[in-house]
C-alpha cells in the first residue's frame, strides 16, 4: 500500500471512530428545567408537566408521573346538600399516570394529568362528588424508547390538597393526615 493510500485508510478510521463517538455523546437524556404541577383544577385532577432534552436520536420517551392520593367522595342530593349522614368513599394509594411522547430537535415536552376517579355508587336521586382531595410526593421518571436510558425520578416539589365542600373538613383534615406521602 502506498503512503497516501495509508493516510487515506487512516483519515477514514479516524473519521469514523469520531463520528461513532459524537452519536455516543449526543445522547444524554435529563430533566430540562424544573418539573412543576399545575394545582389541582375544579374536577380534582393535579397536572404534571415538564421537559426532557437530550434524547439524541431517541425517537419516543414514555415519561410517568405519580403521586400518593387521599380523596373522599360523598353522595350529595341532585338538588344540593347532603343528607346528615351521606354515603362516603375513601381512596387512597399510589396513581401513576403514563404516556409515550415523541422528541422533537432532541426534546420532548409533557404534561400528564394524575385524576382519581369514585366508584361511589349513590342512592337514587343522589350523586357522587369530590369533598376533597390530596396529593403528596408527586413526582416524574422517563425512560427511553431503546431502554437505554432512564432518569431517576424528579420530585415536583409542594404537596396539594383541596376541599370542595366545607361540610367535610374535620374528615378531610384526618384523612390527610393519614396520607403516607
Amino acid at each position: 500500500m502506498s503512503m497516501p493510500a495509508v493516510w487515506r485508510v487512516s483519515l477514514l478510521a479516524a473519521t469514523a471512530v469520531t463520528l461513532v463517538s459524537g452519536v455516543a455523546w449526543a445522547a444524554n437524556p435529563h430533566f430540562a428545567g424544573h418539573v412543576r404541577n399545575l394545582g389541582i383544577s375544579s374536577n380534582g385532577s393535579d397536572t404534571v408537566t415538564g421537559k426532557i432534552a437530550g434524547l439524541g436520536s431517541e425517537t419516543t420517551v414514555k415519561i410517568k408521573a405519580a403521586a400518593d392520593v387521599a380523596a373522599l367522595f360523598a353522595c350529595k342530593i341532585n338538588g344540593g346538600g347532603f343528607t346528615s349522614d351521606p354515603k362516603t368513599q375513601t381512596i387512597t394509594g399510589k396513581k401513576t399516570v403514563g404516556q409515550t411522547f415523541r422528541q422533537q430537535n432532541g426534546q420532548a415536552t409533557f404534561s400528564l394529568t394524575l385524576l382519581v376517579s369514585a366508584g361511589l355508587t349513590c342512592p337514587s336521586g343522589q350523586q357522587p362528588v369530590l369533598a376533597c382531595i390530596e396529593y403528596e410526593n408527586k413526582r416524574a421518571s422517563f425512560a427511553t424508547q431503546s431502554g437505554q436510558f432512564s432518569q431517576p425520578e424528579a420530585t415536583v416539589p409542594s404537596s396539594a390538597q383541596k376541599i370542595f365542600f366545607n361540610t367535610f373538613t374535620k374528615e378531610c383534615k384526618a384523612l390527610f393526615a393519614d396520607n403516607p406521602g
